[in-house]
């Protein structure tokens, strides 16, 4: 695509000057013409042409006038002008009549060769100077854009709170941040915080290196050599620098800069506070290591998905001498209790609410324990729940002695037959059974007939063995849901519950197992008699039973009366001449 023509404006009152000029220069350049100054000058502000032609004698403004006005508008002052005039006015034009904006006087009559070449000439040269212009403004540009950029780089690294120097490729130090400047002087280097750039980096660090404490400066220098020499991509160093009133911790960091740039940026982060946390924190662990380790039960700390991540040595009871770390702390419940504790620490990780848990656990040998567990959560600093931590106790022992206790409180320690005491509360119980159901129960009151003779002849030992044949005897009389207690001495209570709503056929099957108590009592009973350094002796005993028998239904008579009757029944049957059932009429009050 070709260059457009340049556009001529040509200002002449005379018409013959006018057409001349077209002549002269139609053939190269796209003209303009205007008659007065007036007119050139509203034709030029509503398009700016590439140069003006302008004769100097005309009437109303002439050319001097018409030149400065125009130079007068910061539109058009750019434009270059030619003054056109006779020869004798080329002289004046050329005196200082003319502003100095003038570039070119051409005298007539027009030379068209000469003319076209001068206002080549002068277009080009604008052209130039239009030129460097526009070169200057953008290099001043850049050159402000830079400075910005620069200004913008310092701002953001003197924000930084991390110490940052940047280096050259020969390890010399081209730019520092304010914070790297107080960290010099803080640490006694003024005359380093005020004339770093320039220096070597290796000299800084071998100054550090001749100082107590900074055996790591060497180690530095190493790091950063590496990285600007492209044998390493970074370097990272943790240091002490002690201050006269405090030990300190600082990290240094060696990256490489990013092309098309070259060296590399040094950073120097305090790292105090961390440090001081660090070793906070290993205190406490030291602490609490020190206190799980010598605890009689047992610590450990779980993830959040029930994973061990510690384990306190007394473990090794129950677990053996193996690696915890990073196994399931669920694996070892016994399968019965296992879903029960998954789901209690699950509620504990939601909520933060520990629970207290009694299960069954699995040793290393096989063996079963029982463990009691309480936990609590640890949490991070926003609060998220992080670990669970279970303090356990073995309570197998103690479990053991708590049942033999509630044994021997409720147990009769020679039958193991249920006492007085729980006699009583499963009457109560079976009571309150009846009152919901409407069925009858019935009370045994059973006593051994000639059981003294027994005590007497063959001594106490062969009557408690008498007394522990007739509560098994008992036992195998009933369901399993019944009960067999020994109340005192040689007499004995059995309760039956949920007989009949009717109270006939209550009486009925009560009766059939009443019966089948005395057949069994009464069959014979060999007992064996071991005495040390003897032999044994087996003796035959016949002793049959005396059973008073009452029904109850609901509350309808108190505990003690239902007790009563059934004795007074008993007393009934041995004056009716023993092995003998009685049953106790409640409407005549006699059995």
């Amino acid at each position: 695509m070709s260059n457009p023509k340049p556009r001529v404006l040509a200002i002449d009152n005379r018409p013959a000057n006018l057409l001349t000029l077209k002549a002269t220069l139609a053939p190269e350049f796209v003209l303009q013409f205007a008659s007065s100054g007036a007119q050139g000058l509203a034709m030029a502000i509503e398009c700016p042409p590439d140069l003006i032609l302008i004769d100097v004698m005309m009437s109303e403004m002439d050319g001097y006038e018409t030149c400065r006005r125009i130079k007068a508008d910061p539109r058009l002052q750019d434009i270059p002008v030619i003054f056109v005039t006779a020869l004798n006015e080329a002289r004046t034009a050329a005196s200082d009549q003319a502003p100095s904006s003038a570039d070119v006087v051409v005298a007539l009559p027009i030379t068209a060769e000469i003319t076209r070449r001068r206002i080549r000439n002068l277009l080009h040269r604008e052209q130039l100077r239009r030129a460097a212009e526009t070169y200057r403004k953008q290099l001043a540009m850049r050159e402000q854009a830079l400075l910005e950029s620069e200004a913008f780089t310092r701002t953001i690294l003197d924000s930084l709170t991390e110490n940052l120097a940047v280096l050259d490729t020969q390890g010399v130090i081209v730019s520092v941040n304010r914070a790297w400047q107080c960290f010099a002087e803080n640490n006694g280097a003024p005359a380093l915080a005020a004339n770093s750039v320039g220096l070597s980096y290796r000299s800084v660090c071998m100054a550090a290196a001749g100082q107590t404490g900074q055996e790591e400066a060497l180690q530095a220098w190493a790091g950063i050599a590496a990285v600007l020499s492209k044998t390493q991509a970074q370097f990272s160093l943790e240091y002490s620098c002690d201050s006269p009133d405090q030990a300190r911790w600082f990290r240094m960091r060696v990256y490489p800069m990013l092309a098309p740039c070259a060296g590399a940026v040094v950073a120097h982060e305090d790292i105090t506070p961390r440090k001081r946390a660090e070793n906070a924190l290993r205190e406490q662990e030291a602490f609490f290591r020190l206190i799980a380790e010598n605890l009689q039960g047992f610590v450990a700390v779980l993830d959040i998905e029930g994973r061990r991540v510690y384990n306190s040595p007394s473990y090794a009871r129950l677990l053996g001498d193996r690696n915890l770390c990073g196994t399931s702390s669920f694996e070892d419940i016994h399968p019965a209790d296992r879903e029960r504790v998954v789901r209690a620490f699950r509620e504990t990780v939601a909520t933060g609410i520990g629970h207290h848990l009694e299960y069954r656990f699995v040793t290393a040998g096989g063996g079963i324990r029982l463990i009691e567990s309480r936990g609590g959560v640890i949490r991070d600093n926003e609060g998220r729940i992080k670990r669970v931590v279970v303090v356990s106790h073995d309570i197998t022992e103690r479990k053991a002695a708590e049942e033999k206790i509630h044994h021997l409180a409720f147990y009769d320690a020679l039958t193991q037959l249920p006492n007085r005491l729980l006699l009583n509360d499963r009457l109560q119980q079976t009571m309150a059974a009846s009152k919901r159901s409407a069925c009858y129960g019935a009370l045994m009151f059973i006593d051994l007939d000639n059981f003294k003779p027994v005590n007497d002849r063959h001594g106490h030992e062969v009557g408690d063995l008498l007394l522990i044949e007739a509560a098994n005897r008992l036992k195998t009389c009933v369901r399993e849901a019944d009960t067999v207690a020994r109340f005192g001495g040689d007499e004995f209570v059995v309760m039956l519950g949920d007989l009949h709503t009717d109270r006939i056929e209550s009486s009925a099957q009560a009766a059939v197992v009443a019966d089948k108590i005395r057949i069994r009592l009464s069959e014979p009973y060999l007992l064996t008699i071991r005495l040390e350094g003897r032999t044994d002796t087996t003796i035959e005993h016949h002793c049959t039973a005396s059973i008073g028998v009452t029904l109850f239904l609901d509350h309808e008579v108190s505990r003690d009366d239902i007790l009563k009757r059934a004795d007074t029944g008993m007393y009934q049957a041995k004056a009716a001449g023993r092995n003998v059932i009685r049953f106790h009429d409640e409407n005549a009050g006699t059995a």
